[in-house]
């Protein structure tokens, strides 16, 4: 991006510096470390578990962060979400990002899903992911997944330039002139989940293997650099999840971050009208990165609602902005019970499904986890 600097249109320059801060938000970094499709998450519940959600994951939004989570999903679901992102900061910047996916079990075994996540900066900048996934219990305690990914990003050119003497003309900068405004790129993830006890659940995943390169011009090098994660949960309780995990990658200050969450989360806490979840992790890492979320869901019939504020606890405060927020809706459908029936496994089939107690609590940790 060397050309950059020939860009001198007031409204562009703001809108370059604030996607730089964006970015430096999300992980509190020197600027040396900007890079495009950093790790948002997808979904509220996502957000408040944090980096904990790759052990955790069993839901439609698994195919953003550990695919291999989609093969305890039981019946179809769709997932969407709406999050502003850093509400209120002082040059009236809007930052948000939307997310809609779904999930389908398949007859044969195994869940297919897909995923759409779009990334607006003030009409300046936009990302998009795109992706397609696969998971599936290969054995009784291994559950491998897989998900491609088209990864699209674009930029609104401006419309002046400055000459080297600095006179202000029509024109498209050189690098958009050049190279265009917009890359497409494609990716790959790789995530597996494993069932340690039946209370316990070990995740590690691999995202953006092929670690594609967004720069808009083949002679530069904007790397999605490859991302480890690994992660540990366990039932404390029916009602209670305990998980942690630990992220490594590459980053473009040429040293290696490594980033650690601990999260807690508690399901199923009835009332007469519906189920009540509370989630929440702490963050912490390299270059000062510390951040808490906090969660809620609310469950009836169907339908379940979720909310998820985080906020960065070092670097920017409380004070500088009013946090990120983030609204998830998911519908299931059909019956769970029936759901889990109907995928439990026949040992014999002269015994009524409901009597085969081993196998009913097999799949209740399944889907707690």
């Amino acid at each position: 991006m060397k050309k950059m600097a020939n860009i001198e249109n007031g409204k562009w320059k703001i809108g370059i510096v604030g996607v730089t801060i964006f970015y430096c938000l999300l992980s509190p970094c020197a600027v040396s470390a900007i890079a495009a499709f950093l790790d948002t998450p997808a979904t509220a519940r996502l957000a408040a578990l944090g980096g904990s959600y790759v052990a955790l994951a069993d839901d439609a939004a698994s195919i953003t962060v550990n695919p291999a989570g989609l093969a305890s999903i039981d019946r179809p679901e769709v997932t969407s979400d709406y999050s502003r992102l850093y509400m209120g900061l002082s040059d009236g910047s809007q930052i948000s990002q939307t997310y809609l996916g779904g999930a389908m079990p398949l007859s044969f075994g195994g869940t297919v899903a897909a995923g759409w996540k779009e990334f607006h900066f003030d009409g300046l900048y936009k990302e998009r992911t795109l992706s397609l996934g696969y998971g599936r219990w290969w054995t009784p305690q291994l559950a491998i997944g897989v998900s491609v990914k088209q990864l699209h990003h674009a930029y609104s050119a401006a419309s002046q330039i400055v000459d080297d003497f600095g006179n202000i003309q029509s024109g498209t900068p050189d690098l958009f002139a050049e190279n265009g405004t917009q890359k497409t790129a494609y990716s790959a993830d790789m995530g597996a989940l494993y069932k340690w006890s039946a209370r316990t659940t070990l995740g590690v995943t691999v995202q953006d293997i092929n670690q594609p390169n967004v720069a808009l011009s083949s002679t530069d090098r904007d790397v999605v650099a490859r991302t480890y994660r690994a992660g540990l949960a366990s039932a404390v309780t029916p009602g209670l999840t305990l998980a942690s995990s630990l992220l490594t990658r590459q980053a473009l200050a040429n040293q290696r971050d490594w980033i650690w969450t601990g999260g807690a989360e508690l399901k199923n806490l009835k009332t007469t009208s519906g189920q009540w979840a509370l989630r929440s992790s702490l963050t912490a890492g390299s270059r000062n990165n510390r951040q808490l979320a906090v969660g809620v869901g609310y469950g009836v019939g169907n339908l379940q609602l979720d909310y998820a504020f985080a906020m960065a606890v070092a670097g920017l405060t409380f004070g500088d902005t009013s946090g990120n927020h983030r609204f998830s809706l998911t519908y299931h459908f059909g019956s769970a019970r029936q759901a889990r029936l109907e995928r439990l496994p026949q040992t014999d089939p002269a015994i009524p499904p409901m009597t085969q107690r081993p196998h009913s609590i097999e799949i209740k940790f399944i889907e707690s986890l």
